[in-house]
Order: C-alpha cells, then sequence, then structure tokens
C-alpha cells in the first residue's frame, strides 16, 4: 500500500527542482513580489535533498520489511529489482542524448556518457546537469544493503557469512582511492575533482575502520542472538556518518575556493548523512513505531515550530556565498525534511482520506523519477530556443507553467511507455520478498514467557502502510 503522504513529498521535491532548472531570471513583478519569489525559486536546488531524504527512508523500508518477514536480506533480489527500476528509464535517456545530440548537431563528452553509464557523474564529467544525483543514489543503493547485512551480523541477527562479505567490501573501498591516483599520475582532471575523489576514498577507508570498531565493540552481543533490535548499532553509525559527512564539508568549503556546485555539492561523500537520515527515521518507523508516535504526540507543536524556524532561517543563506551554510547547510536541510516526514506520517487522523486537489498532486509524485529525468532535456531542447534572455512578467510565468506541465506530461507519458512496463515485468519474475508473516522480533526469553505482542502488533495503523515497492528511488 503506497503511503500518499510520500508521494506528496515527492511531487514538491520535483516542482521545486523543475522551478529551479527554469532558466531565465525573474523580471520585476509588481509590489515588488520578486523579492520573495526569487529566493524561493533559486533555491529549488532544495528539492534534491528532499528526494534523499524520501529515498533513505523508502528503500530502508523495503529492505526492514524483508527482514521482518523472512528474517533475511535477499541482497541480489534487491539490486535486481533496484536495477529494473532505475536503469532502463536512464539509459533510454542517455542513449536519447546521443542520438538527438548528434541529429542537432550538438556533440557530446565520451568521458561524459561513460561517467553517466557507471553512475559515477557526480565525480567525474556528465552529459547533463541534473543526473549527478542519480550518482549520489545509485552509490547508496550498492552499500546500503551491505551495510545493514553488516549490522544484523554483529548483533546476532544474520549468520556471520555477512561478515565476510563486509571485508570484501571493506577490500574493494581501499582500491577507490587507485583511479584518483591514476587520474592525478596523468594528469587527467582538474585539482577539485582530484580532490572529491580523494575525500570520497578517505570516507570509505574511515567507514570501514567504523565496521571493525563496531564489530569489536558487539563480539560479545553477537553470541546472544536476537537478544534485541539486530539493527540496534544504526542510530550510532548515523552519527558517525553525520560527523564524518561535516567534517568533510567543512573540510571541502575551506581547502576549495571559490565555490563550486561540482565539488562543494555533487559528491556522495558530501550528502551520505541525508540519505542515512531517511534510513534512521525508518529504522524508528518500522522498530519503534509505538515510541515514536508517542514523541511525536508529545511534542508535535513544539516540533512545528521548530521546523518553520528552521525553514524560515534557510533563506537567510545563499550556499553558494555563505561558508557556514556550505558546512551546516545539508544537515539543516535534512533535519527539517526529516521532522516534516515524521511529523506528516503521526499527525494525520487516523483514517482521514486526502483531498482530491493533494490526491492529484500525489500523482505526480508517482511519477517522480520519470518527471525528474526529462524535466532538463525537455528545456534545453525545446525552452531555452524559444524563451527570450530576459522576458516580462507575462512570458515569463507563461514560459514557466508552460515547462511546469510539459515536464510533467512529458514524465508520465516515459514512465507508462518505458517505466511502469518494466515494473511489470519485474514483479511478475522478480516479486518481493515480503509475502510471509513477520517474524517475532521479540527477545526469546520473553517469547518463551508468552509476554505482549510483537512489533507489527504494537505499531500503530499507519505504520503497516509499507512503502510499495516499485517507489521512485
Amino acid at each position: 500500500m503506497r503511503i500518499k503522504q510520500l508521494d506528496l513529498f515527492r511531487a514538491a521535491a520535483i516542482l521545486l527542482v523543475i522551478v529551479y532548472h527554469y532558466g531565465p531570471p525573474m523580471p520585476r513583478l509588481p509590489l515588488g513580489a520578486e523579492r520573495v519569489l526569487a529566493p524561493v525559486f533559486h533555491r529549488g536546488w532544495m528539492g534534491v535533498d528532499l528526494f534523499f531524504v524520501i529515498s533513505g527512508f523508502l528503500i530502508a523500508g523495503l529492505l526492514f520489511t524483508e527482514f521482518k518477514s523472512r528474517g533475511e536480506i535477499d541482497v541480489k533480489r534487491f539490486f535486481v529489482r533496484r536495477g529494473l527500476k532505475i536503469y532502463p528509464a536512464f539509459y533510454v535517456l542517455l542513449f536519447s542524448t546521443v542520438v538527438i545530440g548528434w541529429t542537432l548537431g550538438r556533440p557530446f563528452s565520451r568521458a561524459g556518457f561513460l561517467c553517466e553509464l557507471v553512475f559515477f557523474q557526480n565525480y567525474g564529467p556528465g552529459l547533463w546537469v541534473h543526473t549527478w544525483s542519480l550518482g549520489v543514489e545509485e552509490q547508496f543503493y550498492l552499500t546500503l544493503p551491505f551495510a545493514l547485512c553488516l549490522l544484523a551480523s554483529l548483533t546476532g541477527g544474520l549468520p556471520r557469512l555477512y561478515r565476510r562479505r563486509y571485508l570484501l567490501i571493506a577490500l574493494i573501498s581501499i582500491a577507490i582511492a587507485l583511479p584518483a591516483l591514476v587520474v592525478s599520475r596523468l594528469g587527467l582532471a582538474q585539482e577539485k575533482v582530484l580532490f572529491s575523489l580523494a575525500a570520497g576514498a578517505v570516507a570509505f577507508w574511515l567507514l570501514a575502520a567504523w565496521g571493525i570498531l563496531a564489530s569489536y565493540l558487539t563480539r560479545r552481543s553477537a553470541q546472544e542472538p536476537r537478544a534485541r533490535n539486530p539493527f540496534r548499532l544504526l542510530p550510532h553509525s548515523f552519527a558517525f556518518v553525520a560527523l564524518l559527512c561535516l567534517a568533510l564539508r567543512a573540510l571541502t568549503a575551506f581547502e576549495l575556493t571559490p565555490w563550486e556546485s561540482k565539488s562543494h555539492s555533487f559528491p556522495s561523500h558530501l550528502h551520505m548523512d541525508s540519505l542515512m537520515f531517511g534510513v534512521l527515521l525508518s529504522y524508528f518507523h518500522h522498530f519503534e513505531g509505538e515510541r515514536l508516535k508517542r514523541f511525536i504526540e508529545r511534542r508535535r507543536r513544539t516540533m512545528g515550530v521548530v521546523l518553520l524556524l528552521l525553514g524560515a532561517s534557510l533563506f537567510a543563506f545563499e550556499i553558494e556565498k555563505s561558508l557556514f551554510f556550505q558546512v551546516f547547510g545539508f544537515t539543516l536541510l535534512y533535519v527539517l525534511f526529516g521532522g516534516l516526514l515524521l511529523l506528516s506520517l503521526y499527525t494525520r487522523a487516523e483514517g482521514a482520506q486526502p483531498k482530491r486537489t493533494l490526491s492529484f498532486v500525489a500523482r505526480i509524485g508517482l511519477y517522480s523519477y520519470s518527471i525528474y529525468l526529462w524535466h532538463v532535456p525537455l528545456v534545453t531542447w525545446v525552452f531555452e530556443p524559444l524563451i527570450r534572455p530576459n522576458p516580462g512578467p507575462l512570458e515569463y510565468f507563461a514560459g514557466l507553467a508552460a515547462y511546469t506541465v510539459s515536464s510533467v506530461v512529458v514524465g508520465i507519458l516515459m514512465a507508462k511507455l518505458i517505466e511502469q512496463p518494466v515494473l511489470h515485468f519485474r514483479d511478475r519474475f522478480f516479486p518481493s520478498n515480503t509475502k510471509r508473516p513477520p517474524i517475532d522480533m521479540r527477545p526469546a526469553e520473553a517469547s518463551a514467557e508468552g509476554s505482549g505482542g510483537g512489533d507489527e502488533a504494537s505499531a500503530p495503523a499507519v505504520l503497516l502502510q509499507q512503502p510499495a515497492s516499485s517507489s521512485r528511488l
């Protein structure tokens, strides 16, 4: 069952990004309205950070649901299902870019094409300005299942075989520095690109060290299977990742000037805490749902006021000019979006249905992946040649409305032509592994005594609405 609130958030995120990528500067408006609208439009890039939080929440939720249903995580099936969700639609865009570019006489970068092909465009060159976020998310998808399997194996929730998989990943992460060394030796990239590659490698090394430390700290508890929540190390792991990303953002901000999106925003090691915050919220959502519900019910108004003030404060900074925002801005954003996500999930009246207008907007979120893929090519191929550099108010907003509607229509059309047929194929031949009844996640002693219900029995009704397996991101 789909969660309407999440589709609404995805719709808001994609509309923010569409507005941000609309090219012309905003003209002067009556009563100085551009002073309010222009800062909002200029910060539409924040929609990508909203996508990151939602993505972490949903993807981790799929893995947690599978573990609760089957007592394990099928990593291979997860990769197959994610690949069939992400790759076909993206590769159609990629090869369409080559064909249309050749038709229009616009040469493309071979290096950019190769980086896009392997989802490394957030570190290396790319073909489109917006696909860097897909590189961040794909690198997140490739590491999250192994990380969760490691945490569960450390606490006894999964066999120790998963530790061997982690050691293999640790060796691979050490080798990640080799491309940076080769590129540096041959002089194939700018200094900022080399810095990002080296910082990413260091981040992997530190995460590997954290895994070794966690293994040592949990050696005794691993001998007591299911003595507690098998993912109980996740909050500590998130804290480590959050501090690591803050340190790397500070290092980047101080070492690399002036600010550039390619070096200060695109690399995965600067955004992984946003995705992991979504994972953390999903963990509490699935394993501590009743406690989380009580916490939010007691502090709902306080959370609302704090989030309102936090959202308003973001307009006091510009990421290009503010050193504070370059370091702490992404942290403030994922706290804001995560708080809004929790409020939306836990404060809606039980059984209440969203209004028709909101239901219509939520359907935009359903197709957000394809809309995101095609909205920049649409403005590049169609709208840029049609719109003057400095349009008047009427021309500006008419073009923006036409661009927004066209992006949504084209995205829905491409989703129905490519994305959805592939998802039907996927669900038929590689169905989700969450059909069995949930396993008993209580301690063994409590089960023997016959105490209380399991997690699912005690969770609030909203928690039983698991994300659909074909969700975006």
